[in-house]
């Protein structure tokens, strides 16, 4: 089935001003905030994102990063979603160009 980036992110939400000083931090505060399909847990989508970025930074560059799990967390292909995650403050996420991160999009 064919995609609508735009439906994703309506889907997922975005969230301004998200405060927190690490990855961690601000995947706690986003799962707990956004609008989850029935049958989803918040607590594993927020230990999916956190085992994923402790492998290996999801920063891309230029103060982007795109969060994601490992493993798909949404199995139901209707229910998967992007977030839009614009952070109060950048942080350092190990970006290959060392720009801090401020805007996050979470692909679940």
């Amino acid at each position: 089935m064919e995609k609508n980036l735009s439906i994703l992110i309506r889907k997922g939400g975005v969230f301004y001003g998200v405060e927190g000083s690490t990855p961690d931090k601000i995947f706690k505060s986003v799962t707990e905030q956004m609008d989850l399909p029935v049958k989803s847990d918040a607590d594993v989508i927020y230990n999916a994102l956190c085992a994923r970025e402790a492998i290996m930074t999801t920063a891309v560059g230029n103060g982007i990063a795109l969060p994601h799990a490992r493993t798909q967390v949404i199995k139901n292909e209707e229910d998967q979603r992007v977030c839009v995650v614009y952070l109060k403050e950048p942080i350092d996420m190990k970006a290959p160009d060392n720009i801090k991160v401020f805007v996050m999009f979470i692909i679940l």
